[in-house]
């Protein structure tokens, strides 16, 4: 665990937990956005004066949100790539990035008893924690990982 007794670990690791489980959401946002942007169709056709264009407002929500994807999810990817404890680096991948295995199948593949894979994913979550940068979400909120003892 942490050496950090600043740290308020319980919650820094539920907050960990949380930026994980947004990831697959997230993923598959950033996924579409490669499916989805295609060219602008240009058009002979005689145009009124602009008055504003809901359609046209509605498509960039869309792309920011996509572009926010892209970079959360790059962001999540790296810092992972980042743990230098590879045990710690599949318990996170496997369980919240790829395919969400069971952690059954992680248990078997890391070949650790139930307590030992519980007690490693607590450890895995704080660094994971600890190595993320604050950043904004969305809507341009501030996300701090590491909760901070009173």
């Amino acid at each position: 665990m942490s050496h950090f007794p600043f740290l308020d670990q319980n919650a820094t690791i539920k907050n960990a937990k949380e930026i994980l489980k947004d990831y697959e959401d997230y993923h598959n946002l950033e996924q579409s956005l490669k499916l989805t942007i295609k060219s602008p169709i240009i058009s002979d056709v005689p145009k009124s004066a602009p008055v504003g264009n809901r359609q046209e407002d509605k498509v960039v929500e869309k792309l920011e949100i996509r572009n926010y994807s892209a970079f959360y999810c790059k962001l999540i990817r790296n810092v992972v790539e980042a743990m230098e404890n590879k045990d710690y680096q599949i318990i996170i991948r496997d369980t919240y990035l790829v395919d969400c295995q069971t952690a059954v199948s992680i248990m078997m593949e890391l070949n650790l008893a139930p307590a030992q894979f519980y007690r490693m994913k607590n450890d895995a979550l704080l660094v994971f924690a600890q190595t993320l940068p604050p950043f904004h979400d969305l809507d341009g909120k501030w996300i701090d990982p590491l909760v901070y003892k009173n």
